[in-house]
């Protein structure tokens, strides 16, 4: 039996699949024809948009609550063009069987039931029944849940008013995640990062590639107060090639996913930030450089979004977020559907019980 033929006997004996697409697996067409509920991982978040029917966005460490849930319910896993990495699965994530399919064997998952290295846009290149059932279950578990503090709303917002042909970067820490966790692509968005590698100040030099890959293209850059300042010297080229790129500075007060971690862990780090960037005065640095400036202090002032999006010149969004976290998500050594905040074990047992 060919390592297909085992597949579709492990579909055809499955009442509850998941198909995880990574970014090995960017093919909407075959998605749509593998018909299977679908995880997106951040590498893949712009491969259907939000409101397509198969998608269930993310999953993982930080993500809806109800995504590990129905991993763990799920009796069949198909994880095609992802290694499944730290960020994605950690400790008893599943009970189900596990396909793991990549064309380079050393991203095989080393748990997997079944291992396939080959082409995933080969392997996967057929029509399923579909499982409207199990789907609606998913969704309708996903939508008890939805984070409605401030950066929460500030990336719905954004995205709601970016346009179809836009390219979205973000940065790193909070800010990567929040808008991982939030943005609603929409059909023909490039919503990407510098995937795990996450280096702070990616973003800014990063939208000066995309502008010039796709010139006539909304570029929206996202990035943190600590990150934008990491490469400051990029404004002039961006200015001298008067590039229209709209850079969203969530301004936290500097370094919020260490402040973070910190805060969830007191009795062993207690020692704070080396520094805090300060961004009070900067507005005389961006004038400078000659960039639109904006200022957007709370949800009142959501109406300049739209405004700044259509400015034909280089724009700088500064967004004052207050002290906020990434939530939910795993504190280390807790299992994959125990996301701080916690919930109640009859929350829990609710979210099972909807997805029998």
């Amino acid at each position: 039996m060919t390592s297909k033929e085992e597949l579709i006997k492990l579909i055809n004996k499955s009442k509850k699949p998941i198909l995880i697409a990574g970014n090995g697996f960017r093919n909407k067409e075959l998605i749509e024809r593998f018909n299977m509920p679908t995880f997106l991982t951040w590498g893949a978040m712009d491969v259907l948009p939000d409101d397509h029917p198969l998608n269930l966005r993310d999953f993982g460490i930080t993500s809806n609550r109800a995504s590990n849930f129905i991993l763990k319910e799920a009796d069949l896993i198909i994880a095609a063009g992802t290694r499944l990495d730290t960020h994605e699965v950690n400790g008893d994530w599943r009970t189900g069987k596990l396909v793991s399919i990549d064309i380079e064997i050393s991203e095989l998952h080393p748990d997997a039931n079944l291992k396939i290295c080959d082409d995933a846009n080969k392997v996967l290149n057929f029509s399923c029944d579909g499982w409207k059932s199990w789907l609606k279950k998913c969704k309708k578990v996903k939508s008890w849940y939805k984070n409605n503090t401030f950066p929460y709303l500030f990336i719905e917002t954004l995205s709601n008013y970016a346009k179809e042909d836009a390219v979205i970067i973000t940065d790193a820490g909070q800010t990567l995640t929040w808008t991982m966790q939030n943005w609603k692509v929409k059909n023909g968005q490039r919503l990407f990062s510098a995937f795990n590698h996450s280096p702070m100040g990616y973003a800014v030099p990063a939208s000066i590639g995309a502008s010039f890959a796709k010139p006539f293209s909304q570029q929206i850059c996202i990035t943190g107060d600590g990150g934008f300042q990491m490469n400051l010297q990029e404004l002039q080229t961006i200015r001298g090639y008067s590039l229209p790129i709209k850079i969203f500075v969530l301004d936290n007060n500097g370094y919020g996913m260490i402040k973070q971690t910190i805060s969830d862990w007191p009795d062993f780090l207690d020692q704070g930030v080396a520094c805090e960037p300060y961004m009070e005065k900067f507005f005389f640095f961006f004038i400078c450089f000659g960039f639109k400036y904006v200022e957007i202090h709370n949800i009142n002032d959501f109406w300049k979004i739209p405004i700044a999006l259509a400015e034909t010149e280089p724009t700088i969004i500064r967004v004052k977020v207050p002290e906020s976290k990434i939530q939910p998500k795993l504190k280390f050594g807790d299992e994959m559907t125990d996301l701080t905040p916690k919930i109640t074990q009859d929350e829990k047992d609710k979210i099972i019980k909807a997805l029998k």
